[in-house]
């Protein structure tokens, strides 16, 4: 009989801010985490107290939240430090084989009472109880509206470009070339179907089942979940994500997954990488112009700068052990 952890949670009230052009919720509702616990699954929670999609209702002020628990023995980890945690939307799960994946957690949800910076409500209701869909959408309380961006007659080619508008407010999803991913997606308010759609990857329908057809979209409703296990090979460079309803990225519900060509500082690794770079055998000069080796990636940089003495990558484990190695070529 496994052993059993429960969670305790509790519901709080505060303002929550959806981007940097201050939209916001002022009666947004959370749910903090008194306890942590673990229990086998991935499931969405909620109250249920007010399912209405009206003012009064508490899903729409973002009252939702999700257990993702991972196989036994698996253990969590902060994505910049490295160090153990019990929540959070971004981690590195450590299997017990010795192989890890990146696993990044979105919600989404529509009809978020949201108000500009001036106090303005952003697509109310005509009267209070209407029918009609009040407000905006989110993915985990974060949006990026299109209207925002081309506030100032800006080309709507450039709409998505960083470079034109810097970052979105949505969730930035970090890794490096090829490794392993898994999102979970879920459905948390209100009432609306949505569609996901991830640009230049894709992922097996079935999780389960290799011989099941690849995907590159995934429709979801309320309090449904999905998983987006993505294990085939890709390049540097950013992905786009977004949901693909009109209204859905018209209102900001789209994001990137940033996937960096080089060992950054504030993003740890999973494995390691291979590096081109002129070898040389003594000091009289031979040498392999083309020489390759393997690297742990946080130091691929100083590899290449040729700041690093050659020397084979050597790994190490005990008898009965499985260790994964991941080989995310950067050159």
């Amino acid at each position: 009989m496994q052993k059993c952890r429960y969670y305790e949670i509790e519901a709080i009230e505060i303002p929550i801010v959806y981007n940097k052009y201050g939209d916001y919720d002022p009666n947004g509702l959370l749910y903090v985490l008194k306890k942590d616990a673990d229990r086998e699954g991935v499931y969405s929670f909620q109250d249920m107290g007010d399912t209405r999609s009206g003012e009064e209702g508490t899903n729409i002020h973002g009252l939702f939240g999700a257990i993702a628990v991972e196989e036994a023995g698996a253990t969590f980890h902060d994505t910049r430090t490295g160090k153990k945690i019990n929540y959070g939307t971004k981690a590195v799960i450590k299997r017990p084989d010795g192989s890890s994946f990146r696993e990044f957690t979105l919600f989404v949800h529509d009809f978020a009472l949201l108000f500009d910076k001036d106090g303005k409500a952003l697509n109310p209701s005509e009267v209070p109880g209407s029918h009609d869909d009040p407000g905006v959408m989110g993915i985990n309380y974060r949006c990026e509206p299109m209207r925002e961006r081309l506030k100032n007659h800006s080309d709507p080619a450039y709409v998505f470009s960083s470079f034109v508008h810097g970052d979105p407010a949505t969730p930035i999803l970090e890794t490096y070339p090829s490794e392993e991913l898994m999102i979970r997606l879920l459905d948390g308010a209100h009432e609306e179907q949505h569609a996901f759609n991830l640009t230049g990857m894709n992922w097996k329908r079935e999780v389960s089942d290799p011989s099941s057809p690849d995907v590159a979209a995934q429709t979801l409703g309320i309090s449904e979940a999905f998983n987006i296990h993505v294990t085939k090979q890709y390049a540097p460079g950013d992905y786009l994500y977004y949901f693909g309803g009109i209204d859905d990225a018209w209102l900001g519900l789209w994001g990137i997954i940033r996937v960096y060509g080089h060992s950054k500082r504030h993003l740890k690794s999973l494995c390691s990488a291979t590096g081109q770079r002129k070898i040389f055998y003594n000091h009289h000069g031979d040498h392999d112009p083309d020489g390759l080796m393997f690297v742990p990636l946080e130091e691929a940089d100083k590899v290449l700068s040729e700041k690093y003495e050659p020397k084979p990558l050597i790994l190490r484990a005990n008898a009965g052990e499985r260790k994964g190695l991941i080989n995310s070529k950067d050159i």
